[in-house]
């Protein structure tokens, strides 16, 4: 952080570091920032995007930015359905779960940013016993 003191010498402020969360958007931006762009540039105050992912970067993004006061939510479509999308930044947004046509509710805080992406779906391994004689197992 830094600390600035005011030419009056009685007053001091600390302003704390954005080092981290900055570190945390690029990375996300390398990691889950690929496929199809969707804009939604419809509210005076927020605006947001997704991007679906692909099949080699499945993961997807949602981003939603508040130049607001007041707190607000936007209907975004990921292109993942069923996918739950969690928050890259702990202090802003909520984990949300898309639907099947793979919309979601993604939240903001006033004057803030969320950032979100998309938790890769796990597969249930299923085993199989082979009738050997030595009982081997196969997971598939």
């Amino acid at each position: 952080g830094s600390r600035y003191d005011f030419p009056s010498g009685n007053r001091t402020a600390y302003i704390p570091s954005h080092f981290t969360s900055i570190n945390e958007l690029l990375r996300a931006r390398r990691r889950y920032a690929h496929g199809v762009q969707t804009d939604y540039f419809d509210h005076f105050n927020i605006a947001g995007w997704t991007r679906a992912g692909t099949s080699d970067h499945p993961s997807g993004l949602a981003i939603l930015i508040n130049n607001g006061a007041q707190p607000g939510t936007k209907r975004m479509h990921t292109g993942r359905p069923h996918t739950t999308f969690a928050p890259i930044l702990p202090f802003n947004g909520t984990t949300v779960t898309t639907d099947a046509d793979g919309y979601g509710e993604f939240d903001v805080l006033g004057n803030a940013v969320s950032v979100w992406h998309g938790k890769p779906r796990t597969q249930k391994k299923r085993v199989e016993r082979l009738e050997t004689t030595d009982r081997q197992d196969v997971v598939t």
